[in-house]
């Protein structure tokens, strides 16, 4: 090409010519967090923590935080009632430093001489510290044929199996540890949805504009009628849409099917009968 510049290879290696290899480039190492903490939140808020575990476990019916302090729980912080069975899920929560073998057993202890015991089926004991030591796992097998023996599945936590139980989690981290540790723990996708959410004051915010918007609006579309009962100055008083309908708690929607009929003689196949209740 004319003006094109000469490379004179002679003075040169081949591979200097050569594109780069963008395979043998590697991306670094950047392993998320792995581990909550918990240290940094009260004992009241880790409770609360426990509280919303709680609920996300199985067939949740009810749950709820057991007891307020100074009361006597029966070794149990949280029960949760299923829908699977009459047997109540119970929760121990403990943010400790440090939980030992004899913690371990003291804490089981306390839940088998209490009322709740005999109601429950499963036994969840949360604890901040590590429980991965070689006495505290003996301590936990020992206390969980204890408890099997009881007809009870026993099922400790330390800090690493919660946060292991967190990771698909991320609005839990997020309500108790901040975005940052969402991103931090759970990766930057699930910030960037969680940051999306209202915080409770937009929330109720939102609500309150979305409830003055409605009435502005049935109020102009719907002047009310006169009410048979008079006001106390004589005039029949003027009903407002709100004021003659009460809102439903519940909408239940059922669908009844017929059996199947029977194949005729001649083989001709009718086709299913459909009723529909609402």
């Amino acid at each position: 090409m004319k003006g094109a510049q000469q490379i004179d290879t002679s003075e040169n290696p081949s591979w200097v010519f050569e594109p780069p290899d963008a395979a043998e480039i590697t991306p670094p190492v950047d392993t998320l967090a792995q581990e909550l903490p918990f240290g940094e939140i009260s004992w009241q808020n880790f409770e609360r923590l426990c509280h919303r575990l709680a609920k996300s476990d199985g067939d949740v019916e009810y749950c709820r935080l057991y007891g307020t302090e100074g009361q006597e729980q029966g070794g149990i912080d949280i029960y949760v009632r299923r829908t699977s069975t009459t047997k109540y899920a119970t929760w121990q929560s403990k943010r400790h430093k440090s939980f030992g073998p004899a913690d371990i057993e003291k804490a089981v202890k306390k839940f088998l001489d209490g009322p709740w015991a005999e109601k429950s089926d499963r036994f969840a004991l949360c604890v901040q510290a590590s429980l991965r030591s070689t006495d505290a796992q003996d301590k936990i097998e020992t206390c969980a044929a204890l408890l099997r023996e009881k007809g009870i599945d026993f099922q400790p936590m330390d800090g690493e199996e919660i946060s292991l139980r967190l990771k698909s989690q991320p609005e839990i981290v997020y309500d108790f540890f901040s975005l940052a540790w969402v991103e931090r723990f759970c990766g930057k996708r699930a910030a960037e949805t969680v940051a999306k959410r209202l915080t409770p004051s937009e929330f109720r915010t939102l609500k309150s504009k979305l409830r003055a918007c409605y009435i502005s609006h049935f109020t102009i579309v719907d002047p009310g009628v006169l009410s048979l009962l008079r006001a106390p100055t004589g005039d029949k008083r003027q009903l407002q849409l709100s004021d003659r309908f009460i809102e439903p708690d519940l909408t239940l929607q059922t669908e009844i099917f017929a059996e199947e009929p029977r194949r005729p003689r001649n083989d001709r196949w009718r086709e299913p009968i459909l009723y529909r209740a609402r």
